[in-house]
């Protein structure tokens, strides 16, 4: 499914999610959305600035999965530099130097967390050795995070890995473990892995052999995968030689990027003269790829691409093909197929037009809680129900010695007004009339949406005036989306009172789906 359409039909308000998939989205699949929540890998700073914008929230949490996922958060304005901020209620978080000592403010060092957050494994061998005691810090339980920060007191900042490990699309990746499966390749002398960042702002895994011309790449993927998960098996590329630092280690910073002949060995073909719809694909191909197409014949996921990087590809098609889902880039993963299913598509060119939504007034934020009391108080009174009912029953059992001052008739009349379906329907049929009679008075029309109650009326009559609103009335005054004034009415035609056909249309249809109240002027 794509996400960005998804979340414009339902106008979803708050999101959490990681950045690399927010980054994906249209602008204005992000219209309605108030709260914003980032989490799982590291927010670029462009990111943070384009979506921290008047009117919503945006978060950049962090936390492991051993401190159950969230440590410690800030709000991102969209300045410099992000921040992963301070310890949340229940974690203590700590920056020390190798030898575990507390460093001073401003400076770098290993991310410590503690405290009643973190979690527990069921092997107690395995929790004593993830969570050993931290003694410079006089912590029973810590866990070493291997996390690089700078301790700033408005809010610590992330600046990379103690170790090899790295996080692409929310999942923790080993170089080293990758590096041993390059070397094991038949016919490569010396090979490492990097992590690089396309021109769109993908991060990739690229591995780099060092391998006699001619080098057989497609055999190499297929021997990876053999051995390695699918996301961490990276776009291939065959070297002379790699660069080395003084100590004999490959110097990962100094492989080449972009990759000019990436998998130039592989058999998918040569690569014609393309037309303007060739050349536009092929440009966002090397934009999520980060590797030009070799031939028509190229593969998008066997030259490196997942499911981000084809989510990616999609975006960036669509600024032509609206329509475009990344379903059918699983269908037609072939360069020279998806020229051709593309060529025959209808073009766009017209730009979408900006949409704004207003924010929702904080005085109708104050009446829509207001308004919210007596539903939470109703709930409330039929728990309370509850509670009496068994203290009762524990009485009649002897568990219980004292009897409640309540008589038992009270106790039956709640339990039949808040606890049985006729009492509570009988409950929402008052609401609903007041709710009514209070629009009447008002010179409103209460439009009703929604099936018909058995109990107000019959279907058969006809339905209009005050007497037919909704069970939802209540709903539609605490929906905390846009004001009225900024969503489009929908105009929904009263049919004539013989007209009983009429009700089974669409607009029956849609009254169902709806399921609210609304009341127009």
């Amino acid at each position: 499914m794509d996400l960005g359409p998804w979340l414009i039909s339902r106008s979803i308000t708050a999101v959490s999610t990681v950045p690399t998939l927010a980054a994906l989205w249209p602008a204005q699949a992000l219209d309605s959305v108030r709260l914003l929540i980032f989490g799982g890998e590291a927010c670029p700073p462009e990111l943070a600035g384009r979506l921290a914008t008047e009117g919503r929230e945006v978060w950049n949490t962090y936390g492991p999965t051993e401190a159950t996922v969230v440590a410690c958060g800030a709000t991102m304005d969209g300045g410099l530099p992000v921040r992963i901020g301070l310890p949340l209620a229940g974690w203590d978080l700590a920056v020390v130097d190798p030898q575990g000592i507390p460093v001073a403010e401003g400076d770098s060092g290993e991310l410590i967390i503690g405290g009643v957050g973190l979690a527990r494994y069921l092997d107690p061998e395995k929790d004593a050795e993830k969570y050993a005691p931290m003694p410079t810090l006089g912590w029973e339980r810590a866990y070493r995070s291997g996390d690089m920060v700078v301790n700033d007191p408005l809010g610590l900042i992330f600046i990379g890995r103690v170790d090899d490990q790295v996080k692409i699309g929310g999942r923790r990746i080993e170089l080293g473990e990758i590096d041993a499966a390059l070397n094991s390749l038949a016919g490569v002398s010396s090979a490492a892995v990097a992590v690089r960042e396309t021109a769109t702002g993908n991060k990739v895994l690229v591995g780099y052999l060092q391998a006699p011309e001619g080098y057989d790449l497609p055999a190499a993927r297929a021997a990876l995968l053999d051995d390695l998960p699918a996301p961490m098996v990276p776009i291939l590329a065959v070297m002379d030689s790699l660069p080395m630092k003084t100590s004999g280690k490959v110097d990962r910073n100094a492989l080449p990027w972009p990759l000019p002949g990436a998998q130039q060995n592989d058999s998918s073909g040569e690569l014609p003269l393309l037309d303007e719809v060739g050349e536009f694909i092929a440009e966002a191909w090397q934009g999520a790829l980060g590797a030009p197409v070799s031939g028509l014949d190229a593969d998008f996921f066997a030259a490196g691409g997942g499911s981000l990087s084809a989510a990616q590809l999609v975006s960036a098609l669509r600024v032509r093909y609206p329509d475009l889902t990344v379903a059918e880039l699983y269908d037609y993963p072939r360069f020279g197929a998806l020229v051709e299913f593309l060529g025959g598509q209808q073009v766009t060119s017209e730009p979408v037009a900006p949409r704004t939504v207003a924010r929702t007034k904080r005085i109708t934020q104050l009446a829509q809680t207001l308004v919210a009391f007596p539903l939470f108080i109703l709930s409330g009174l039929r728990w309370f129900t509850y509670l009496m009912i068994g203290h009762v029953a524990m009485v009649a059992m002897g568990i219980f010695e004292d009897p409640l001052p309540t008589p038992w008739y009270v106790i039956a009349g709640l339990w039949l007004l808040f606890v049985t379906p006729i009492g509570r329907m009988a409950l929402s049929i008052l609401a609903n009339k007041l709710l009514a009679a209070r629009a009447a008075a008002r010179g409103l029309s209460a439009l009703r949406i929604g099936p018909p109650s058995p109990v107000a009326g019959s279907a058969r009559r006809r339905r209009s005036g005050p007497d037919f609103a909704v069970q939802r009335t209540a709903a539609a005054l605490v929906r905390p989306h846009a004001r009225r004034e900024d969503r489009p009415h929908r105009h929904l035609a009263h049919p004539a009172a013989g007209d009983r056909n009429a009700h089974r249309g669409p607009g029956r249809h849609h009254r169902a789906r709806g399921g609210c109240q609304r009341l127009l002027d």
